[in-house]
């Protein structure tokens, strides 16, 4: 896997989380929105933590680099479902 690609799929996916926050947002509730800005407020933190994460790989060995990419690719797919289960799940 290429880092270029990791990076732009975490912008991808991260950006399409804040996207649905931000319809979330328009069409829900007063008291929905905290929640809102909860998630979207984490969904940025996690996209910039991720980024570090990748960019971090310069100091890698090649033996361990696809392993290390292979966990954070693994962590972006549970952190990106766990947000988009938390803003479908506040109960109204």
């Amino acid at each position: 896997m290429k880092i270029r690609d990791l990076k732009k799929d975490v912008n991808y996916i991260f950006s399409h989380i804040i996207d649905e926050c931000y319809s979330s947002l328009y069409y829900s509730p007063e008291i929905y929105q905290e929640h809102v800005i909860s998630v979207m407020a984490d969904a940025l933190e996690k996209k910039s933590e991720f980024l570090n994460l990748i960019n971090k790989t310069q100091s890698i060995e090649n033996g361990e680099k696809k392993k290390y990419l292979s966990t954070i690719t693994t962590d972006i797919f549970e952190t990106s479902t766990e947000l988009i289960d938390r803003l479908n799940d506040f109960p109204l």
